[in-house]
């Protein structure tokens, strides 16, 4: 089916009225690794976005018929969850994706969380968020650093890792001029402003949650 025809497909039927195959949506990977798809149903129609850092992330525009392609597609509706971030609210509809707000988190909602979040707080954002807010997290304690002496004990038995030790690691790497290169862009000891927390967003979570959203 040429791309063009895309704009045929009626997708009505997912509960957003006038959805079709044409639809414009943007998809933003906010994991710090590549990405990459593969859709053999579409002429092996092939994406790659790049890692995201700590001050960008790639954003491309794609026909929603690719991405329900994609969601229908063996692992596609996890690496969607996990990794690509989706902030249109009707499409988030039509594909039902969760409405936990630690799904429209950014790397400066994520920073907020590790350095002023209670351990309620960031368990939830764990246990209902998608796996990027892991990663992040992982990478904030050890490139941007903690002086709560609780808080490094908890992220230390939280991801099983020496905090410390991981610190030393990355501060090292930073002067090796091989090893540095790779780790340059994780520290956002340069970033510049930011969002608020989404807490205040209705969610209706399937599981219960250790923390009430405020």
């Amino acid at each position: 089916m040429a791309m063009g025809s895309f704009n045929d497909i009626d997708y009505s039927y997912l509960g957003v009225e006038g959805l079709n195959g044409a639809y414009p949506v943007k998809v933003s990977n906010v994991s710090p690794q590549v990405i990459s798809y593969v859709l053999p149903e579409l002429n092996g129609t092939t994406r790659t976005f790049a890692p995201a850092t700590s001050r960008t992330m790639d954003t491309k525009s794609v026909q929603f018929h690719e991405l329900y392609t994609l969601f229908q597609s063996p692992g596609g509706q996890q690496l969607i969850y996990d990794h690509l971030q989706i902030k249109d609210n009707q499409v988030r509809k039509a594909l039902n994706l969760p409405t936990d707000p630690e799904f429209d988190y950014s790397y400066e909602d994520i920073k907020k969380l590790v350095q002023e979040g209670t351990e309620e707080e960031i368990l939830d954002a764990l246990e209902f968020g998608p796996f990027f807010v892991a990663q992040w997290m992982k990478n904030i304690v050890v490139t941007e650093g903690l002086n709560d002496y609780s808080k490094r004990k908890f992220f230390g038995g939280l991801f099983n890792m020496s905090v410390d030790e991981a610190q030393d690691a990355f501060e090292w790497s930073q002067g090796d001029p091989i090893v540095g290169a790779q780790y340059k862009q994780m520290s956002s000891k340069t970033s510049q402003g930011g969002r608020e927390r989404r807490v205040g967003a209705e969610v209706q979570p399937t599981r219960q949650r250790r923390a009430p959203k405020k």
